[in-house]
């Protein structure tokens, strides 16, 4: 009887434990090996076997991930939390990240996997391809992998890393199959992989909500950066090595996304090199305060391009940056910004510089500023292409346009430094770059920009249209020929070399400098992106406005003499060649003035010079030793402040 008594109420016990068993997962819990407590998981493979089984709590878990290296592949989460109750694996303590390094068995092995999970939450846990994985089956091709509609997920404070040395296809962070919405990737660093962020949706089911960029919201610290690091393609020679082309952040099919603060920085490959990758008839995207800089594409025929539009309805582009962008190829192009369709485009505050493809020979080598096709409104951007060609038929353009699109250019700098070009050798480097001559696709407001490609030449015109069929090419060497072209457009542009602090390196203005982007530009109010500030935050002129994505206290030359009337002055010989002291000739009434040279760059190349010029003619010796490249000399009067410039040429 007494065992009978006892066996009885031990199975009310393990009753009344059974549903305990299998209670589902809340509270706080902790990852970590050598911990042993009853809310305790030895790894994450431990801890996501369990949530998957017993479900998440109404409150929602938090697992507590100790530090320390975890060599293993996660599971896919397949369970959902909700906005009230998330599920969140989240760093403990402060130090180093925890660190996922997994050893992968496929092709597409992936760290971690939310496979139609929702509200869940990563923070502060690192992923990294395992040092000790040799071949391609152990290497892994996914850090993070979202897919079948996994939705309001979130990933913060972590760094992906992976081996491009892999001959699969790397996806640092990777969104598939469609119907994905609301993620976020914040704070994180995307490297070594071929594809730094690679979003896709489908046809029928596009991405919806996708946001990358640093943690919006308040947080301990400082905010960490949003990273795109060291993008490339397995070695030559390797099985599978350099066939395809890389990006720092693909988006396909992605509605309402937004890129912000994030910086793209050392993509390289052989065929197609892309920055930012917008593609896909429903895509809307806003990009804004981005970086895309250190990009280069070494095959012959590559291309390497900063911001890219394939398709899409609604773009924006706010403020950000494109440089250090290099097409190695001898027929390869490059190009900060390529607009290729698109409802609406809208372009407004970037800064596009050091754009390189001195040895290709391809028919528009450099389009730093690019519109193929789509309606775009392009409004206070500074274009600034600055290179020495190798190739005698090397073409480049600050602005380059093809296609019917229509484009709306408002209070943009497109300057053309490039330099290396022989007369004859069929070279051009316009500032204004066109695959025709046909004018239609400038809107009807497209004027204040400022085009300038140095002294004028045929092969340094402000305009370039190419020839189609029997059509011959259009070539306008100056302002004036460019504005009889256009009568009803660009009436208000106007031509200078701006006084840039560098054209390759920053090429905000000089504060202080006489420039005609001072107060140049027109209102945008009425318009549909009003530009109430610049690159960098400063309030606008509401009326009339800087030209250029730089906004500053500068010198209006409108404010000046254009001409010291009463003075002639001339350079012979002019162009002159390195040795030579070229001789600026003065002639007309005694003058205090002060003489400053400045070469394309911007820069100083000597102090100011004053110089006492006595009633009459008198020849003034210049400094020696300028290298080769294009001077402008300014003579300012001291007493009126009065101001003429001469352009030098020294071969």
């Amino acid at each position: 009887m007494k065992n009978l008594v006892q066996s009885f109420l031990l199975g009310i016990v393990l009753l009344a434990a059974a549903p305990n068993a299998h209670a589902q997962l809340g509270g706080i819990r902790r990852i970590c090996p050598p911990c042993v407590g009853p809310v305790d998981y030895p790894s994450f493979t431990a801890a996501v076997t369990a949530l998957n089984a017993a479900g998440v709590a109404p409150g929602g878990v938090t697992f507590m991930v100790v530090g320390g290296n975890y060599n293993e592949i996660v599971p896919p989460i397949t369970v959902s939390g909700t906005a009230a109750g998330p599920i969140i694996f989240q760093k403990s303590g402060t130090g180093t990240n925890p660190k996922i390094t997994g050893t992968g068995t496929g092709t597409t092995d992936a760290v971690l996997t939310l496979d139609g999970a929702d509200y869940v939450q990563f923070i502060g846990i690192d992923v990294e391809d395992n040092s000790a994985n040799t071949t391609a089956a152990q290497q892994l091709e996914n850090g993070i992998l979202l897919q079948n509609g996994a939705t309001n997920n979130t990933f913060r404070d972590a760094t992906i890393t992976l081996n491009r040395a892999n001959t699969n296809r790397t996806n640092g962070v990777a969104m598939l199959n469609g119907g994905n919405n609301n993620n976020h990737f914040y704070g994180l660093t995307v490297q070594n992989c071929s594809y730094g962020y690679d979003l896709e949706g489908t046809a029928t089911l596009p991405d919806e909500g996708t946001e990358i960029g640093p943690f919006p919201g308040p947080v301990a610290g400082f905010l960490l950066p949003s990273r795109v690091l060291s993008i490339g393609v397995p070695p030559a020679g390797t099985p599978g090595g350099i066939a395809f082309s890389t990006y720092g952040i693909y988006l396909s099919r992605q509605t309402n996304a937004r890129v912000s603060n994030t910086e793209v920085n050392g993509v390289t490959g052989t065929s197609g090199v892309y920055g930012i990758y917008s593609t896909g008839t429903t895509n809307s995207v806003d990009v804004t305060d981005c970086r895309v800089h250190a990009l280069s594409g070494s095959g012959t025929t590559g291309i390497v391009m900063g911001y890219y539009v394939g398709s899409g309805t609604t773009h924006r582009f706010l403020r950000n940056k494109a440089y250090d962008i290099e097409a190695l190829g001898t027929s390869g192009f490059a190009a900060g910004f390529d607009i290729t369709s698109g409802t609406n485009n809208y372009l407004a505050n970037n800064m596009i510089y050091d754009v390189r493809a001195a040895a290709s020979g391809a028919g528009t080598s450099v389009r730093a500023f690019s519109f193929r096709g789509g309606n775009s409104y392009a409004y206070h951007n500074t274009v600034v292409v600055s290179y020495a060609a190798t190739n005698p038929a090397n073409k480049s353009g600050a602005l380059y346009m093809s296609g019917g699109q229509t484009v709306d250019l408002r209070n943009n700098i497109f300057v053309n430094l490039v330099s290396g070009l022989p007369t004859g050798g069929g070279g051009i480097a316009a500032a204004f770059f066109k695959n025709n001559t046909v004018m239609t696709s400038l809107a009807t407001g497209t004027n204040n920009n400022i085009y300038y490609a140095g002294p004028p030449s045929d092969e340094k015109p402000i305009f370039y249209g190419a020839a189609v069929g029997t059509t011959p090419a259009g070539l306008d060497q100056t302002l004036a020929q460019y504005k009889a072209r256009v009568p009803t457009v660009e009436q208000a542009s106007l031509t200078e070399l701006p006084p840039f602090v560098n054209a390759t390196t920053d090429p905000h203005l000089q504060a202080g400098q006489p420039t005609r982007a001072e107060g140049g530009g027109t209102s945008l109010t009425a318009t549909s992106l009003p530009v109430t500030t610049d690159i960098d935050f400063d309030t606008r002129n509401a009326t009339r406005p800087d030209i250029g994505a730089d906004e500053g206290s500068f010198t209006p030359l409108a404010a000046r003499a254009e001409l010291l009337v009463d003075l002639m002055a001339e350079l012979a010989p002019n162009p002159t060649s390195r040795g030579t002291v070229p001789m600026l000739y003065l002639s007309g009434p005694a003058k205090l003035l002060s003489l400053t040279i400045i070469d394309a760059l911007g820069r100083t190349v000597a102090p100011a010079q004053t110089v006492h010029h006595t009633a009459g003619t008198e020849a003034l010796a210049l400094p020696t030793g300028l290298t080769s490249g294009l001077y402008v000399l300014r003579l300012r009067e001291l007493a009126t402040g009065a101001a003429l410039t001469r352009q030098l040429v020294v071969e």
